[in-house]
């Protein structure tokens, strides 16, 4: 996906503006910098010393490892005016930061080719209004944050047309990528996130992921680019739990327990949707205790022990040793 956003719902990219001010940083306390050049506010070079003796006015440029490089304007050893950051090894600016007097007011991120991608404002702390654009400069969305909740929205297709909109916290939120093709298609409620789904690059659904305070919860359904299930998950306040069903050519093929994020218990592997062909036994995450294939009317079974595959003489030892502390603290 294409989107910067990554707050609690995905609605918004980038950390809110403090209201404190930036200091200038020392070089010492940033490893990546490889060179820097200290600019008077003139536009005289001169030497860290003396940069600092008139009273840190001017630019600092920085060049780091990957080649981006960095410029930041400093007033009085606070950040005051345009920082800029170059795209790796490349004198096109990617992204502006404007300053004033410390505080951040805009953040503009630009395209390889110099036209507008995204800007936001920030009105203060907590409100702030992004605009984006499609890279052939037509517009692509404007949003209004109250904090973390998405108050009012628009949103346009490549051709310029209003799709959809959020209006007092409430709404329908389509997302594209940079050329107009559908990303997904998010249900806003009270200002967050309740569902999303998304798309294959042939229109059809992809996902489609329940939401509850930002986080995955409930039943998450995966579907190929046909149409056909691919999975049927649960999930728990952002974690996976509970049984997920993998299919194929829409047959369920195996029911796989999940406990915190990590598979746990008995999976089962099936034939024809119905007929157990596998069953492997997990704790936290690792193989442990017998896997058991069924071939017509022969039964194999490989024995695991914290997932390495041993005897089951040896796997019969280990189980008796010890106490069950001892024996799983090597388990995370």
């Amino acid at each position: 996906m294409c989107s910067k956003y990554v707050s609690l719902l995905g609605l918004s990219w980038v950390a809110i503006a403090l209201s404190g001010c930036h200091q200038v940083e020392k070089s010492s306390f940033s490893p990546d910098v490889v060179n820097e050049t200290y600019v008077h506010r003139y536009g005289v070079p001169v030497s860290p010393k003396d940069w600092s003796d008139s009273g840190h006015h001017g630019q600092i440029l920085s060049s780091l490892a990957n080649g981006v490089v960095v410029t930041k304007t400093y007033n009085s050893g606070v950040l005051d005016g345009d920082t800029t950051y170059s795209y790796p090894h490349s004198s096109a600016i990617e992204k502006v930061e404007t300053y004033a007097n410390g505080v951040l007011q805009k953040t503009s991120i630009f395209y390889l080719s110099g036209a507008p991608q995204e800007e936001i404002f920030y009105h203060t702390p907590q409100n702030r209004t992004v605009l984006t654009w499609y890279e052939s400069g037509d517009p692509k969305s404007k949003e209004e944050f109250q904090g973390n909740l998405l108050f009012q929205g628009s949103y346009y297709g490549p051709d310029n047309q209003l799709e959809s909109q959020v209006v007092n916290y409430h709404g329908k939120r389509i997302r594209r990528d940079n050329y107009g093709l559908l990303v997904s298609v998010d249900t806003i409620e009270k200002g967050q996130q309740t569902l999303r789904t998304t798309y294959h690059q042939n229109g059809t659904p992809k996902e489609v992921i329940p939401y509850v305070n930002g986080r995955i919860h409930g039943q998450l359904r995966t579907y190929m680019p046909a149409g056909e299930p691919c999975t049927k998950e649960e999930w728990n306040n952002g974690v996976q739990s509970g049984i997920t069903i993998e299919y194929a050519n829409g047959e369920k093929i195996a029911e796989v327990p999940y406990a915190e994020g990590r598979k746990h218990g008995v999976e089962r592997r099936y034939r024809d949707g119905k007929t157990v062909v596998q069953e492997t036994n997990w704790v936290k995450g690792q193989k442990h205790g017998p896997c058991t294939s069924y071939i017509g009317n022969t039964t194999k079974t490989d024995w695991y022990w914290q997932d390495k595959q041993v005897t089951k003489s040896h796997y019969e030892i280990l189980n008796g040793q010890g106490s069950k502390k001892a024996i799983w603290r090597n388990v995370h």
